[in-house]
């Protein structure tokens, strides 16, 4: 019987530490994750792909369209 539980007690610490280091993967790899960016046609800087303007020479973009 003591087995059985020894068993049972490395098999919950191992799970649970399989769980904990993927949780942290993930919360480490949404932390360096970049967010998209596109060039700009007039100064060819990179800027967030949110941005209605360039901040660095107030070029204009395009609405994106995302349908058809």
């Amino acid at each position: 019987m003591g087995r059985v539980l020894l068993a049972v007690q490395l098999n919950l610490i191992s799970f649970g530490l399989v769980a904990i280091l993927l949780t942290v993967l993930l919360i480490v790899a949404g932390a360096i994750q970049k967010l998209p960016t596109r060039q700009c046609h007039r100064c060819t800087r990179r800027v967030p792909v949110t941005a209605r303007t360039c901040r660095y020479c107030g070029y204009e973009f395009e609405p994106i369209r995302l349908s058809r």
